[in-house]
């Protein structure tokens, strides 16, 4: 696991007591600063973020609701999250949802007077979850699906943006970054150049709308 991921504690039970006592005393040498990779049930992660990178842990979730709860002065936000597995189901109204499971779940806790401190638990069987490959690839054994850390998209955004760089320059240095463990792969850098392509067309469309050009090459 990669230095920067450290299981906090581990447990199948959070009390709430716990979980303000972790968010307003934390231990700063288990605080993480970049998510984990498929981490395993009873685990307990804190991170000290201030971007969404904490859910980049290469599961795919769906989002089970939230909760708000006053202690003292403060406010406890809890983030519920249940599996993704594969396939659809229908709704009533025919529109197709995604089929979740609560027999791997995660919750994320935050108090409202720093939000930049994340507490999450894993709770479950990690093993019902089933990969899910690329939509887009055209190999006969597509890679499996990685999200892409948000604070290494604003990265490659910044740098398009300043015009300093092409988007090649930029696809080369994340690929080559050897600071970034194999797991991390994709998720703390690059691994398609299609998030480039994506992200200069979005910020070529963004220039467009505000009355500016730029005119960068590509490679």
């Amino acid at each position: 696991m990669d230095s920067g991921s450290i299981v906090y504690m581990h447990t199948d039970v959070l009390h709430q007591t716990e979980i303000v006592d972790i968010l307003t005393k934390p231990e700063t040498s288990r605080t993480s600063n970049v998510p984990p990779y498929k981490p395993k049930a009873n685990e307990v992660y804190l991170f000290q973020t201030g971007a969404d990178d904490w859910k980049c842990d290469q599961y795919l979730w769906i989002n089970n609701g939230t909760k708000s709860v006053t202690i003292g002065n403060d406010v406890l936000k809890k983030h519920f999250y249940k599996i993704r597995l594969p396939g659809t189901t229908d709704k009533t109204n025919g529109r197709k949802r995604p089929v979740g499971s609560l027999q791997f779940k995660k919750t994320a806790y935050s108090l409202k007077s720093n939000k930049s401190l994340i507490l999450v638990h894993y709770e479950g069987d990690e093993t019902v979850y089933v990969p899910v490959s690329h939509g887009n690839s055209k190999k006969s054994h597509p890679p499996e699906y990685t999200r892409t850390a948000p604070s290494v998209l604003r990265k490659i955004e910044q740098d398009i943006r300043s015009g300093e760089k092409t988007a090649m320059d930029v696809y080369r240095e994340s690929i080559s970054n050897g600071s970034v463990s194999g797991e991390h792969q994709g998720v703390l850098s690059l691994i398609y150049w299609k998030i480039c392509l994506d992200v200069k067309a979005n910020e070529d469309v963004s220039l467009a709308a505000s009355g500016f050009t730029r005119v960068v090459p590509m490679f």
